[in-house]
């Protein structure tokens, strides 16, 4: 993805044109020092944390609920499980994701951090705001969390 960062995800109106992951991570360093290379870690660890804790719970009890105990869970109940983990970590996981990626993207510097950028995203359009594209995300996101525990 680094070879074809476009103006609309820089939001520097040119192209990036890396040549490469070093070219890449030079150039951020460049731009935005070195600490430009951990730009969005907060709300990735904050859509992390959380998100998984939830996944994994849900699929956890998705799992017993549906198994006879003390045999082999059958593949159609991991499956069934790991999606409704999926849900579960989307729900939870998506507002701080769009967080992370907005303030991956804030090439212009809006955002002091992410609660100023929660709060101005929730002035814009409200608490759905964070949700806005969650049926795309979701959807790409559960066929992985399906099969993950099988």
């Amino acid at each position: 993805q680094y070879h074809s960062v476009s103006s609309s995800a820089t939001g520097s109106g040119a192209k990036a044109g890396y040549t490469g992951p070093i070219d890449c991570a030079m150039k951020v360093i460049k731009a935005d020092g070195v600490f430009g290379l951990w730009k969005g870690m907060a709300p990735t660890l904050a859509r992390d944390i959380p998100g998984v804790g939830v996944w994994i719970t849900s699929f956890e009890f998705m799992r017993r609920s549906l198994s006879r105990p003390g045999e082999k869970t059958p593949i159609h109940i991991l499956v069934l499980s790991g999606s409704i983990g999926g849900v579960g970590y989307w729900l939870t996981a998506f507002p701080q994701d769009t967080i992370k990626s907005i303030m991956q993207t804030d090439a212009q510097g809006k955002y002091r951090g992410m609660f100023d950028c929660a709060r101005q995203l929730i002035k814009e359009g409200g608490v759905t705001r964070l949700y806005r594209g969650f049926i795309m995300g979701a959807g790409r996101g559960i066929p992985g969390a399906a099969t993950t525990f099988t």
